[in-house]
């Protein structure tokens, strides 16, 4: 425990156990055909690209289709329109 701390206070999400802060990236997720929200994805790694396929924390495995700003808002790091990574044949 850390001088000031309360006892049974967890640290915090972004703190690791070495110390170091991480930072945490936040996506918004739109469906590449309909633009509707799907959901977000965080991580601590920013290197993505078009066509990078990863699984959301729905366990959904997606595809970045394309990947935009969203300049009005701070809290976010960008817009990915996605589609699933596996197509119903």
């Amino acid at each position: 425990m850390e001088p000031g701390q309360l006892p049974g206070a967890r640290e915090p999400a972004s703190r690791l156990r070495s110390g170091i802060v991480a930072t945490v990236l936040r996506f918004l997720l739109r469906d590449a055909k309909s633009g509707d929200a799907t959901g977000e994805f965080r991580v601590a790694q920013g290197r993505w690209g078009l066509g990078d396929v990863f699984t959301d924390g729905d366990g959904r495995k997606l595809r970045i289709v394309d990947m935009l700003e969203d300049r009005e808002r701070l809290d976010v790091a960008g817009v990915w329109l996605v589609e699933p990574a596996e197509r119903p044949r």
